[in-house]
């Protein structure tokens, strides 16, 4: 595609679709002029939209609904405020619908990856960090963006730090999130895996000790097999 200004594109993340198309999200080198782009199966580019405020804070994340849509998540910033934002974009590359959240405490925000349901609904978990810790955020945005009612829910197992990777939605209408949590006993940092019902709430906790030796450290991916079990791929800190 069409570098903005004299920028190289750098690609942030990739996920193909059920028609076999690619959607790439790519930002140039400066962390900025973030754009979803769409490739033919091939590989040739065909079409791009902006993806407005969005920054490198945290990953990008792609899903598709059934209908064929793109759903984007991603942190956004307004001046010096952090967010989440998320872009449902329809197989032509247009933006049909959006939604920002901004802590109201100014909090930094670290999104999870994105995930939609049967229904069509997106569920995002983010990590919302400030100075006493940080707190797990669940998100479901209807078909149209907008959020559902009793979303966002929040999540602190206690131990200060609760901190989203990655989700998945499953048949049943609800969403695996799988994440890091710290624990109240000793503040070891654990890999966790939370599942939330689809009205948000939760359902069952798993915890494997001190998986992280730090924030930074934390990172992972969660899918689900054919009958629904999560497979989670993380890395273990020594």
């Amino acid at each position: 595609s069409t570098p903005v200004g004299s920028a190289t594109l750098i690609g942030r993340m990739l996920a193909r679709a059920a028609d076999g198309h690619f959607w790439v999200v790519a930002g140039d080198v400066n962390d900025a002029n973030f754009r979803l782009e769409r490739y033919g199966s091939s590989g040739v580019f065909q079409s791009s939209v902006p993806l407005d405020q969005a920054n490198v804070n945290g990953p990008a994340g792609i899903a598709f609904d059934p209908s064929g849509n793109a759903w984007v998540s991603m942190g956004i910033s307004s001046g010096s405020a952090g967010g989440l934002g998320v872009w449902k974009v329809s197989a032509s590359a247009v933006i049909l619908a959006s939604a920002t959240y901004f802590p109201v405490s100014g909090a930094a925000v670290v999104p999870g990856q994105i995930t939609v349901d049967a229904a069509g609904n997106a569920w995002v978990a983010i990590g919302e960090l400030s100075a006493s810790g940080a707190l797990l955020r669940l998100f479901k945005f209807g078909p149209g963006a907008a959020l559902v009612s009793g979303f966002p829910v929040v999540y602190q197992r206690g131990g200060g730090v609760d901190l989203a990777i990655g989700a998945a939605a499953d048949a049943s209408g609800g969403v695996w999130v799988v994440g890091a949590s710290s624990n109240p006993a000793n503040s070891a940092l654990d890999l966790a895996l939370w599942k939330f019902n689809g009205s948000g709430a939760l359902q069952s906790t798993s915890f494997w000790p001190n998986t992280f030796n730090s924030l930074n450290s934390a990172s992972g991916a969660l899918t689900l097999d054919s009958s629904g079990r999560p497979i989670v791929v993380t890395q273990q800190s020594f």
